[in-house]
């Protein structure tokens, strides 16, 4: 009976960091997108990093996200820890970089809440695939 409680809580853990991950995804692309805008039209971006290039890799994370999670799990894990490992940079980057760089103080701290559910998100799906994989 354990067992079947232990399965059905990674599952949930699963299907939430999943969730998560495609949202983070899409809200990086956002991010990105708007920045690299703003860049375009000669105003200041959210943030130092704002491309195209930014929105469309986390765009195609996201989607990458729900067409690996069932198909292809190494290859989902395997992008989960890489969105895990981008996300700490970028919030190494919100602490480390000159805090001009960001439009105000306001959007640094997004920008770290964003990335910080990223990177949980992401570590939470690596684990739970993990045990997942466990258990079949």
């Amino acid at each position: 009976m354990d067992n079947q409680y232990d399965e059905a809580s990674a599952s949930g853990y699963s299907r939430a960091a999943r969730i998560l991950l495609v949202g983070w995804g899409v809200l990086c692309c956002a991010w990105n997108a708007y920045g690299a805008a703003q860049i375009a039209s000669g105003r200041p971006a959210l943030g130092p990093t704002a491309t195209f290039a930014g929105a469309g890799v986390a765009l195609v994370l996201a989607i990458l996200f729900v067409v690996t999670f069932n198909r292809w799990p190494r290859v989902y894990k395997t992008l989960a820890i890489l969105a895990a490992l981008l996300a700490v940079v970028t919030i190494w980057n919100a602490f480390m970089l000159d805090p001009s760089l960001w439009i105000s103080e306001a959007w640094r701290w997004a920008g770290v809440l964003l990335n910080a559910i990223g990177a949980i998100a992401a570590t939470t799906a690596v684990v739970a695939s993990s045990h997942e994989a466990k258990g079949s």
